[in-house]
């Protein structure tokens, strides 16, 4: 799976990762992934579940990090929600994955909702 490749590589420990669901939606006709890993952190221990978002064609993935649960809150509610019906206008494009060296609020600042 590209998205699981895209999402491993910015986690600590890439081999670690346990996805226990996955699954692709499409807004405005924009594919995004949406799920949930379990992964090391730092000291070897498992985080636990938590929520990642993969928009490949923007080169955007991100994964819920500590501290920063309500901004991710807000866009797993936006972008994957199943039964929402509101789409994606428009997201930033950097170049470069959104991961913890990015702020999710930053992220949510500049994206054109």
């Amino acid at each position: 799976r590209r998205d699981q490749r895209r999402l491993r590589s910015i986690l600590r420990d890439p081999d670690s990762a346990q996805f226990v669901q996955t699954y692709p939606i499409v807004r405005d006709g924009l594919p995004i992934t949406c799920g949930y890993v379990n992964a090391k952190n730092a000291f070897g221990g498992y985080t636990g579940e938590r929520m990642w978002i993969v928009i490949a064609d923007l080169n955007v993935a991100i994964v819920e990090t500590p501290g920063e649960e309500r901004e991710f809150s807000e866009l797993w509610n936006k972008y994957c929600k199943r039964w929402r019906v509101a789409g994606i206008a428009a997201l930033p494009s950097t170049g470069r994955p959104l991961n913890s060296a990015t702020s999710i609020g930053s992220f949510l600042e500049s994206a054109i909702i």
